[in-house]
């Protein structure tokens, strides 16, 4: 059964659905036989006793679960998946017509029935009996129920993927190696400090020189920051608005900065 969050809740399609299938050629429970959802009272019908008919089916809904095909992609939509389990009992002024009324739904179930409100979905009646423990969590006497399982099937509509108007237009940027100097206290030169480029996630090391390379970054640097790291300290620097490479000359200072 599709359903969509516009749509009426599935207990009500569901119930009108089965209250056709019981109509058809029904002749051993003469009279109107009518589908209630929500929890059952005592004799099987519905617990609000306001306006409810002499006999029928109420419907109960005990769980939702995913489904073991939770969501399948077809095409250009999504189908995602529920179980919904129901308790159903019937009630009737009789108590052999009340369970005449649920063989009879039974036997419609696994005939053509079974086929849903919407001709696909299968509505399957579960081999197991309710357990007592269900019916005693509702305060209902041991009595005859049947379990429905409905797969209930949720469809949302994917736009497809735009084509390409257009060839994709690739640009080849020049790049440059970026080499430098880093100095620290009396102009010598600190060894194996981190240089790194933040904005190209280029990083390397200082020689014993002091010198540095990083291949491979645009040709433009301009206003880039470099930073680098040197006996636990971090500084940064920022290279000039007219900087494209070249050497450069990073002078690091380990006093506090104010």
């Amino acid at each position: 059964m599709q359903w969509s969050m516009s749509d009426n809740w599935i207990n009500s399609r569901l119930g009108g659905w089965l209250s056709l299938l019981l109509g058809e050629g029904t002749t051993a429970l003469p009279g109107d036989i009518s589908v209630t959802s929500g929890p059952p009272g005592p004799d099987g019908g519905p617990a609000s006793q306001a306006g409810r008919a002499k006999q029928g089916i109420n419907l109960h809904l005990l769980s939702i679960a995913p489904h073991a095909q939770a969501t399948a992609r077809v095409e250009h939509r999504i189908e995602s998946q529920l179980v919904l389990r129901y308790l159903v009992t019937s009630w009737a002024e009789q108590q052999d017509a009340a369970e005449a009324l649920l063989c009879m739904l039974a036997f419609h179930l696994l005939g053509r029935g079974a086929s849903g409100p919407d001709g696909r979905t299968e509505i399957i009646v579960e081999a197991t009996p309710p357990p007592f423990e269900v019916l005693a969590a509702l305060g209902l006497p041991p009595r005859p129920a049947l379990m429905l399982r409905l797969p209930l099937v949720h469809i949302e509509v994917t736009e497809p993927a735009r084509r390409v108007a257009h060839p994709p237009i690739v640009r080849v940027e020049p790049s440059v190696t970026l080499r430098g100097t880093v100095l620290g206290p009396d102009e010598l030169p600190i060894m194996a400090a981190q240089v790194e480029l933040p904005a190209f996630g280029r990083v390397t090391e200082t020689d014993v020189a002091g010198q540095f390379c990083l291949t491979g970054v645009p040709a433009s640097l301009a206003d880039q920051t470099i930073r680098v790291r040197a006996r636990g300290v971090e500084r940064t620097f920022r290279l000039p608005a007219e900087g494209d490479g070249g050497d450069w000359t990073l002078r690091m200072s380990f006093e506090e900065e104010g």
